[in-house]
């Protein structure tokens, strides 16, 4: 490339506010009978997206089923319940279970065979739902579903469940399961050659005990965590705040150990006295806000441009990922020209994968300067392969979520 040509940064800042993209952020549950009784309301009046949540977890309970097929009435129910979200832009976390009272034990079916033709049928429903559902929580089995209080959870019947739930949807979703100890059994055992890529946890425990009620084996959590933070970097990691005996955690600590987890989603529901506690404590810094808001801010990715330099021929750009997690959609990064009569120019970099930038970590891109005969301004942007794009958590960012990093001008 002719080097006669002057690039002029500018001054990059972070937005105190929040980057809402998809994939992250605070959810709301959802339950739904997939046999609901004759003086239920509609099923539109029934689930109630949240303004400015992304994710909504829908528990779809099919525990009038234990001992019988479902109905293509069940199934039809939860194709409306995906497509009721998909019409409002929110990202579904699904969990199927057959008790929503604590009851795990007797509520699910008494063999095993049952379970894998549920699975089986209900697969169908989800995988035609592909775009909509971002991560599959549990196996079906449990109290809540959360894969605690089960007959179907001994070495090799989970992750026979694991498997058949994956091959009934299609394959290619996140799998999410309850503790790491499942999840490394999970990844030594699958017949699946790619699902340990995919697989996560869900933790609806978190700070509840040293424990987190049964998530870790006693005098663990510390090593579960730190495991936790290497293996499970690179996908979405989530579930709920409790309060321990002795209190809420206060955020601080909070954000060390969520940190750690690579957490990208929590309820903004449950546990109230947590998240209330949390609200209560202040951020004091450039950002300002609660604690909560600390916390929302960094669920999953926050990606900051913190510099856009001229090295040669060549682009440098500095990209901060401030959040606990990653990036689990499929992305592009790109360059964005606008020359000054308005014309565009774009360069996909291909080379570059977004979604490989853990949580807490600082990346550098490389790209050629485009060839224009005309000053120009040029953006930098993080786009889904799906065409949405992801909010950049700088001040200034365009309506279509690109931001300025500089100017270029021949000379």
């Amino acid at each position: 490339m002719d080097r006669r040509f002057a690039f002029r940064p500018v001054k990059l800042r972070e937005s105190p506010g929040e980057a809402a993209g998809p994939g992250r952020g605070w959810y709301h549950v959802h339950t739904v009978r997939a046999d609901p009784p004759p003086e239920a309301p509609p099923l539109e009046q029934e689930l109630f997206p949240v303004p400015d949540e992304k994710l909504a977890l829908v528990l779809f309970d099919i525990g009038a089923y234990r001992a019988r097929d479902l109905s293509t009435a069940a199934l039809e129910r939860l194709e409306r319940v995906l497509a009721f979200f998909k019409e409002r832009g929110q990202d579904v976390i699904l969990r199927v279970t057959y008790d929503t009272a604590g009851q795990g034990m007797e509520r699910e079916p008494d063999s095993l065979e049952q379970v894998l033709r549920h699975m089986q049928a209900l697969g169908g429903a989800v995988g035609k739902s592909r775009e909509c559902v971002f991560l599959l929580q549990g196996i079906f089995v449990g109290s809540w579903g959360e894969m605690h209080g089960s007959k179907f959870l001994a070495s090799g019947v989970m992750t026979k469940l694991l498997d058949a739930w994956d091959q009934a949807t299609g394959g290619g979703f996140y799998l999410a399961v309850r503790t790491p100890a499942q999840w490394r059994e999970a990844a030594g055992r699958t017949a699946c050659p790619d699902l340990p890529r995919r697989l996560a946890l869900f933790n609806d425990g978190m700070f509840g005990s040293d424990t987190d009620l049964g998530t870790y084996a006693p005098g663990t959590r510390q090593a579960e965590l730190n495991w936790q933070r290497e293996a499970a970097a690179y996908v979405p990691n989530g579930g709920e705040a409790l309060s321990a005996e002795e209190g809420p955690v206060d955020y601080q600590l909070a954000v060390q150990e969520l940190a750690k987890a690579r957490i990208c989603y929590l309820n903004s529901a449950y546990q109230q006295e947590v998240l209330a506690h949390w609200r209560s404590q202040r951020v004091w810094g450039r950002s300002g806000g609660s604690g909560y808001d600390a916390i929302g801010k960094r669920l999953g990715y926050r990606f900051v441009v913190r510099e856009a330099a001229r090295a040669g021929d060549v682009l440098e750009i500095t990209m901060e990922n401030q959040g606990f997690g990653s990036l689990c959609f499929p992305a592009r990064c790109c360059l964005t020209a606008v020359c000054q009569d308005g014309a565009r120019w774009e360069q996909t970099l291909s080379q570059v994968d977004p979604c490989n930038w853990a949580g807490e970590t600082q990346n550098k891109i490389y790209a050629n300067f485009p060839e224009l005969p005309a000053p120009a301004k040029l953006f930098f942007g993080v786009r889904l392969l799906d065409g949405r794009p992801i909010p950049l958590a700088n001040q200034g960012m365009t309506p279509d979520c690109l931001v300025c990093i500089g100017s270029i001008k021949p000379v």
